[in-house]
């Protein structure tokens, strides 16, 4: 029988110990996701290269191997204020913090030190992909008209592949994400009101998988954040956008998407957002500037940008 794909389970537990399999079940862990990638095996691959006295292939040695995950959640809150989202285990793997304030928030911030990691299971109709010790790097997507999501790719340590039985996934807690228009989402930028049509935070996480003698491990080794937000264009009165890029001026951010309690994610750099050199484009006709974003921290360190759930 073929293997279907629409048969696919994504399972993420957090690991107590880092690349101890902490069993995601499909009761607790499974995951609402779209747009699944697997690569059962990657890694750098050695070539024998050996003098032969005809042409031809010598073969490659596996150097080191690791597994990698890639798909997308839709972004959304947790259902209750002040709970951690269902995707927050991925996000403290891709260096983040989740502070709670009791009925009232969940932030996540940038984290250099004690960055946690994740197993994943990947079971496609019955063959699973265990990925212990993860990490990886995450995008944010906000789109007019479309619903906003975390696209995570995630890399692991290498497991062969076992014949398991698919589990049966529960979805508690996932909430239903609304659309970027109007009525649901506010954004502002430097200060400045904008009629956003999209933007993106890239966590700019540099992924490394480390191989020593003593070492299998997925590490964080540095992070540099950008992003991207397209805008209707205004006078140079309301805003001097190009004047504003070439100063490399820095300033605020918020992108406030929802309106009720439980379900409201704002994205936010405070005194952070540095612009870019913009560039024009066409929306119906109208006057569009795409304004590239670069997040600095400050001096305090780790405060480029927050995600904040209500």
């Amino acid at each position: 029988m073929p293997k279907l794909m629409r048969k696919i389970f994504i399972g993420v537990k957090t690991e107590v110990t880092y690349g101890l399999d902490p069993v995601p079940t499909g009761a607790v862990n499974a995951f609402v996701v779209h747009d699944v990638e697997v690569t059962p095996v990657d890694g750098e691959e050695v070539e024998r290269n050996n003098i032969q006295p005809y042409f031809g292939q010598n073969g490659l040695i596996q150097a080191t191997q690791f597994a990698k995950v890639k798909f997308k959640v839709e972004l959304g809150g947790s259902g209750a204020a002040g709970t951690e989202p269902k995707f927050g285990p991925l996000l403290r793997a891709c260096a983040c913090s989740a502070t709670l304030v009791a009925v009232t928030s969940c932030t996540f911030a940038p984290v250099t030190d004690v960055i946690e990691s994740v197993t994943i299971y990947a079971n496609i109709d019955g063959v699973n992909q265990a990925m212990r010790g993860c990490r990886g790097e995450a995008k944010l997507s906000l789109a007019a008209k479309g619903k906003p999501t975390i696209e995570f790719e995630m890399t692991g340590l290498w497991q062969a592949l076992t014949d398991t039985t698919l589990p049966t996934p529960t979805y508690t807690g996932w909430q239903k994400p609304v659309a970027m228009n109007k009525a649901n989402v506010t954004a502002s930028l430097h200060g400045t009101t904008i009629a956003c049509a999209g933007f993106d935070l890239m966590f700019g996480n540099q992924v490394v998988k480390r191989d020593l003698t003593e070492i299998d491990t997925v590490e964080i080794t540095d992070r540099k954040s950008t992003g991207s937000i397209v805008f209707e264009a205004t006078t140079v009165a309301a805003r001097a956008w190009v004047a504003l890029a070439q100063q490399k001026a820095v300033g605020n951010l918020s992108i406030v998407n929802g309106t009720v309690a439980g379900n409201i994610v704002t994205i936010t750099g405070t005194g952070t957002v540095e612009l870019g050199k913009p560039t024009y484009s066409n929306s119906d006709g109208v006057q569009m500037i795409n304004m590239p974003l670069r997040f600095v921290p400050t001096a305090a360190g780790n405060n480029e940008w927050a995600i904040v759930c209500t």
